[in-house]
């Protein structure tokens, strides 16, 4: 079954780091069993893809659905987010230690056509949108070495 996702680009701010000791990373949203949960399963990554260690992964509490298309801050002053890419997968596993997935399509998503965004960010989701084309169809797997 098909699944949406979200690749989102989380700023945290210049020099700052969230309570986990992260800094500006990408967020990974998944609407799992076709979101009728309302809660997206949630994976945090570095800015980099492919990842060249999956244990820079963390697996994140789920989100609401609300993340697959929303773009903006963050309350409690934790940053902002801004969509990069969208698009739907097929889910092979997913526990608190990993998520496998395929990636059937992905595209660039609509907000970065919106003024208030930054060309860096235009950049980011053009390579992670053309690096997950060139994997569809392939495995993806992000996991941690720790539990939530």
């Amino acid at each position: 079954m098909s699944e949406r996702f979200a690749v989102s680009l989380h700023r945290v701010g210049a020099g700052r780091c969230l309570s986990n000791g992260r800094g500006d990373h990408f967020d990974w949203f998944f609407a799992a069993n076709g979101g009728e949960s309302g809660m997206l399963v949630t994976w945090s990554t570095p800015i980099c893809w492919p990842l060249a260690d999956d244990n820079l992964s963390r697996r994140l509490p789920d989100h609401r659905a609300r993340y697959l298309e929303y773009d903006g801050e963050i309350s409690g002053d934790r940053g902002c987010v801004q969509r990069l890419v969208t698009g739907t997968c097929r889910l092979i596993r997913h526990d608190a230690m990993y998520i496998e997935f395929v990636v059937e399509s992905v595209a660039m998503a609509d907000s970065l056509n919106a003024p208030m965004h930054d060309n860096d960010a235009a950049k980011i989701a053009i390579e992670l949108c053309d690096q997950l084309a060139a994997s569809k169809g392939d495995r993806i797997r992000l996991s941690t070495s720790a539990a939530l």
